[in-house]
């Protein structure tokens, strides 16, 4: 029995000497990086931090604004990316820009059709919300240091040949910031490892005319010239007058007015280091040296990082997304939102710094944002981040939970929509419904019809609803 206990007492002895190290070395450890001991604790039972690997990115971002198929015929529908044709053809396409990008597809001499009439035609568009310049492609592709001239790519148009079903062209419309628009050309056998294209196409046709709402495009009326717009921008004129159509909720999460949560999840193990301030407003700021974060009552937040820019950092825009797009993910754990989050706009500033734009979409509908947020500042996207290969330098984040609640008919018809209305469209380059946030009050949003000005920005009209039966 003696034996039995000192054991024991040597047992508990020595998890006491393993604690008591244990404490010395965090001590020591948060001495230089000037933590308390607790935070060190706290760092070993903390909650893990969220990582966003390259491939993650790649999964999440590498991802078209939509899909659309085109029978040839005067129909084009729009799916969304739960459909599982949407998976399905976009792996296709990105065989084929890794075949571009490696050398194994070279680009047709000579394309003498405009873009408007290739997306007449049969077959299927994918399109990008912003200009994937060719070092992102590369990176998103896999292979960054490839030193293969690619386009740039806005949209892409995969054609199945009408005489023999496995071959396919594929088109890429490179719109070089409006000032150069190109269409490359492209073929190859497809790679779909079943049906072809053709006979995807035909079968959707057949079962989903009254579950997916038909559109024209601006090329097939005749009134591209006319209206000096994007020749494939598409619209409804067709029966049925009204369409069914969420409605969509905007709420704040109750976490952005949580001091404690907001530091777990943005802070994490390095919050003891960070002075706490809140304001008789509710704004909640955490600051630390160069590192400002201010969290307001309207779910607006900023991050600023005053530290002089390095203007050695090495030009690399993959890495850059990458750091972007981790913070993103930390704000995004905040919310409960069933909204989709993708990247919406790209531009290089000075010292090898880039700003992405990211919004918000639902059930295959944008959510476009045009506020004043608690800060004063002008919000035109959801969230806008600079960023460098190193570190996140500023960003402004418009903190929502979005949810469906239930549907209605409204007539989306362009002309009955927009008619009395004093509209020009010149240099739109995109139209369609989508849902607008423009007071950070709103908590209903209907669906509206929505133009993209060039130079003016969004004319938004609210679709008229379907009234009785």
């Amino acid at each position: 029995m003696k034996h039995v206990n000192k054991e024991r007492i040597k047992s508990i002895v020595l998890i006491i000497l393993f604690v008591i190290s244990l404490i010395q070395v965090g001590i020591l450890w948060t001495k230089q990086s000037h933590r308390l001991p607790i935070s060190f604790l706290s760092g070993i039972f903390s909650t893990p931090q969220i990582t966003v690997s390259d491939e993650i990115t790649r999964n999440e971002l590498f991802v078209p604004y939509r899909l659309i198929l085109s029978s040839g015929e005067y129909s084009h529908w729009i799916l969304d990316r739960n459909n599982p044709l949407y998976k399905q053809f976009w792996e296709e396409v990105k065989f084929y820009l890794a075949a571009i990008l490696k050398g194994d597809l070279s680009p047709l001499a000579g394309v003498t059709e405009s873009w408007g009439d290739i997306t007449s035609k049969r077959g299927f568009v994918f399109e990008f919300k912003t200009e994937i310049r060719p070092d992102l492609l590369k990176w998103f592709l896999g292979n960054p240091e490839s030193t293969v001239e690619i386009p740039a790519v806005y949209k892409i148009m995969i054609i199945p040949d009408s005489t023999n079903d496995s071959l396919n062209t594929i088109y890429i419309y490179d719109i070089n910031n409006n000032t150069n628009k190109k269409v490359y050309k492209y073929q190859s056998w497809g790679d779909s490892g079943g049906k072809s294209l053709t006979e995807i196409l035909s079968e959707f046709e057949v079962q989903n005319q009254d579950t997916y709402r038909s559109h024209y495009t601006i090329h097939d009326s005749n009134i591209e010239k006319r209206w000096d717009i994007e020749p494939d921008i598409l619209y409804v004129s067709t029966l049925p007058a009204f369409w069914p159509y969420s409605l969509v909720t905007s709420s704040i999460p109750s976490s952005v007015r949580n001091e404690n949560e907001l530091a777990e999840v943005m802070l994490s193990n390095q919050k003891e280091r960070y002075q706490k301030n809140t304001y008789n407003d509710g704004t909640i700021q955490f600051s630390i040296n160069e590192n400002l974060y201010k969290f307001y009552p309207d779910g607006s937040m900023i991050f600023e990082n005053s530290s002089e820019v390095d203007s050695s950092v090495r030009e690399d825009v993959g890495a850059a997304l990458l750091n972007a797009y981790g913070f993103i993910k930390k704000a995004a754990s905040l919310t409960n939102t069933k909204a989709d989050i993708y990247l919406s706009g790209l531009d290089q500033l000075q010292n090898n710094t880039y700003r992405f734009s990211f919004d918000y979409m639902i059930n295959g509908y944008p959510i476009y944002i045009d506020l004043t947020t608690g800060s004063g500042a002008k919000a035109t996207n959801a969230v806008t981040i600079d960023a460098n290969s190193k570190r996140v330098l500023k960003c402004q984040y418009i903190i929502r939970d979005f949810t469906s609640a239930g549907k209605k008919s409204y007539n989306d018809r362009l002309m009955d929509v927009m008619a009395g209305s004093d509209i020009k469209y010149k240099q739109i380059k995109n139209m369609g419904v989508g849902y607008v946030m423009n007071s950070v009050e709103d908590k209903l949003l209907p669906p509206y019809m929505v133009l993209e000005n060039k130079e003016t920005g969004l004319i938004t009209k609210k679709l008229p609803e379907q009234k009785g039966d």
